[in-house]
């Protein structure tokens, strides 16, 4: 519950990455991201795809990560 940016994006990057690769509703998302309400996921969703869009270096993070969840 920290509000430091690379804590941020890190936390929003796991939280897209959730929406994308599980069928959890955007409630179980939020609760297992510490009681988050699930407008607060949408939110969190837009704001790290608008992040992929002007950073590579975190959208190259997002391809390596979700390519490893998949292996697994």
């Amino acid at each position: 519950a920290t509000r430091q940016a690379n804590i941020v994006r890190a936390r929003g990057l796991a939280i897209l990455l959730s929406r994308k690769l599980t069928s959890s509703s955007l409630q179980k998302i939020g609760e297992f991201f510490g009681g988050r309400d699930h407008s607060t996921v949408i939110h969190a969703c837009r704001k790290t795809e608008k992040l992929l869009d002007s950073d590579s270096e975190l959208a190259n993070l997002m391809q390596e990560v979700q390519a490893e969840v998949l292996q697994a």
